[in-house]
């Protein structure tokens, strides 16, 4: 199956990462990469994990950090806290919190559709106005407002471009009301 080209292959992240298979999925496990969409290429060619560009990057910079002597432990924190980190460019900021990039109105508009691979019915479309840059504020935006259109948990995951899992830890992170919710 050939490999889209605004995706990088598994291949190219693990030759990037230096590191087996397994090892690259518990990075994803600790939210050190991002999860990879899965793309089916019917019953003989199987199923491919389809990463984003910058995981390449990502990986890379992960390996140089671990040779160098950093502990997981703290590229997590990193990671977490967007420190140096080669990311999504949406994501990348100065390090006083602008954009280097921004755009020339007060607010942003993210056009926040996945592109759902083989998938003939893809839903419309979700854009939402950002009223700053700050990324906890947008990510929580992004969650309320799938989960409002979606009106459930997969729904909404599937709309994001994430695992219900992932979506699921956002909503306790960002102490979201909602399907997946922690009663407490």
């Amino acid at each position: 199956m050939q490999v889209p080209a605004q995706f990088a292959s598994q291949e190219q992240v693990i030759t990037a990462a230096g590191v087996p298979s397994p090892v690259v999925r518990k990075w994803v496990q600790r939210e050190l990469m991002p999860e990879p969409r899965r793309a089916g290429g019917g019953h003989a060619q199987g199923t491919r994990n389809l990463w984003p560009p910058w995981a390449v990057e990502r990986a890379s910079w992960i390996r140089e950090q671990l040779r160098g002597g950093a502990s997981l432990e703290q590229l997590v924190v990193l990671v977490r806290h967007g420190l140096g980190v080669p990311s999504a460019p949406i994501l990348e900021a100065e390090a006083d919190g602008e954009l280097s990039h921004a755009p020339s109105e007060e607010s942003a508009v993210v056009d926040a559709s996945p592109t759902i691979m083989n998938d003939p019915v893809a839903p419309e479309p979700l854009q939402i106005t950002l009223e700053s840059f700050n990324l906890l504020a947008a990510e929580r935006r992004l969650c309320e407002v799938a989960l409002q259109r979606a009106g459930s948990l997969v729904g909404a995951a599937k709309l994001l471009g994430i695992t219900r899992h992932a979506l699921k830890r956002r909503i306790i992170k960002l102490r979201l009301d909602g399907p997946g919710a922690r009663q407490e």
